[in-house]
């Protein structure tokens, strides 16, 4: 009897961890996004993103391309979201900051803020709005506002 009351004990166990992992993987989903107007020559931001619900933080990656003006900035993203309500609908209001790595002869690397991305999306991820600011290869801050946010295919590479 003691026998099969620690069997059924160790499933038990092992049966709530294999449900704890289940729910843990549940709790990641990855998502990539076109931010700007689809128009040739147009800047626009693409972002390739995992999202953590449980603790509601974003990190991943993007690049800024442009022709006119030229613009090629590549930028590691991270930061969070909150989910807010207005008048009975939902959105996913999201903030994050891009950093380009600088590497130093000595020590650790340093990271350098290219980019703040600011998105307001639907409840499913799906689309919505985003204005952003970056630093062009001049110093200077470039805005881009109010441009509509699409859900695209996610790619593996940068």
């Amino acid at each position: 009897m003691k026998k099969l009351s620690l069997v059924l004990i160790c499933v038990l166990v092992l049966t709530m961890g294999l449900f704890a992992e289940e729910k843990k993987n549940e709790d990641v989903f990855h998502v990539c996004y076109y931010i700007g107007i689809e128009a040739t020559g147009s800047t626009v931001f693409r972002v390739n993103l995992v999202v953590h619900t449980d603790d509601r933080e974003i990190v991943g990656y993007g690049k800024i391309q442009g022709l006119m003006p030229p613009v090629n900035i590549p930028v590691e993203l991270d930061g969070h979201y909150t989910l807010m309500g207005w008048e009975k609908k939902f959105f996913n209001v999201v903030h994050l900051t891009g950093y380009q790595g600088l590497y130093q002869k000595k020590g650790s690397p340093l990271k350098v803020e290219r980019v703040q991305l600011f998105m307001v999306l639907s409840e499913d991820w799906q689309s919505g709005t985003a204005s952003y600011l970056y630093m062009d290869n001049d110093g200077k801050w470039k805005e881009v506002r109010n441009v509509p946010v699409k859900r695209i295919q996610c790619r593996t590479e940068k």
